[in-house]
């Protein structure tokens, strides 16, 4: 059997148009969350979504939808998240609320798979990173027991065995951070995992960000973002110069 695994699409649809057209051949996908929001075409990524045999996951920004006030001011991020609820279709919402679980154990090719997004608690954030501290990758590996762990959320891609844990993130879709605009992924074949990446088509979400009705700034920021394949600094997550240098993507 063959399983795309991808997360972090954030309503990018060229980029994951991008995998689909590459990958022709393939079982089930394993969407580990994070389908809308800091993206120009949410419903349509959900859509594309509904209609694939596979297992999906829901992430902190898709939960978020479900949380906006409409009628609260925005700015910034909150105006994107209330446009984002605003367009996402009646059938796509009831998509996410009914396909989507918080976390899950799942058997495939004879492996135990512990699905998560990724939004874990630590001291030190909610991010696990494959050069986060030996305590963060202890609390994720004793709380769950399963032999792997795939999980999203920091968009860096990275495979590791830790203990006796493989532990697997796929990378983003729709919003690479280390100087790449790759779509990236994963494909698992016979219990075999390889990690993967293709280009997409980054003007075409630019010119899809021009149509959103949101502060030019804003919007300037993240079309860079998306043609530089980095974060903009608005977002103070972390350094990420190691994880470049260490040849993450």
């Amino acid at each position: 059997m063959e399983y795309i695994i991808f997360a972090d699409i954030h309503a990018n649809l060229a980029a994951l148009e991008a995998i689909l057209d590459h990958e022709r051949s393939w079982d089930q996908v394993i969407f580990l969350g994070d389908a809308v929001v800091a993206g120009p075409h949410p419903d349509e990524v959900l859509s594309i979504l509904s209609g694939l045999n596979g297992v999906f996951i829901m992430g902190n920004h898709d939960r978020e939808v479900f949380k906006i006030d409409h009628a609260a001011d925005g700015g910034g991020h909150r105006s994107w998240v209330q446009w984002t609820r605003e367009h996402i279709s009646t059938k796509n919402l009831q998509f996410m609320k009914e396909r989507f679980a918080e976390s899950c154990v799942i058997q495939r090719d004879g492996l135990t798979l512990r699905l998560h997004h990724g939004d874990f608690r630590f001291k030190s954030g909610s991010r696990l990173w494959p050069d986060s501290s030996k305590e963060d990758f202890e609390t994720v590996t004793n709380e769950y027991e399963e032999e792997h762990l795939f999980h999203a959320h920091s968009h860096i891609q990275f495979l590791m065995d830790y203990d006796k844990t493989t532990i697997l993130n796929p990378g983003s879709v729709g919003h690479t951070r280390l100087g790449q605009p790759l779509s990236c992924y994963t494909i698992m074949k016979d219990g075999e995992i390889q990690l993967k990446a293709v280009p997409y088509d980054v003007e075409k979400t630019c010119k899809a960000m021009d149509d959103l009705p949101l502060d030019r700034d804003f919007i300037e920021d993240w079309k860079t973002s998306f043609r530089t394949g980095t974060l903009a600094p608005r977002y103070n997550i972390r350094d990420f110069t190691p994880l470049r240098e260490m040849g993450y993507r």
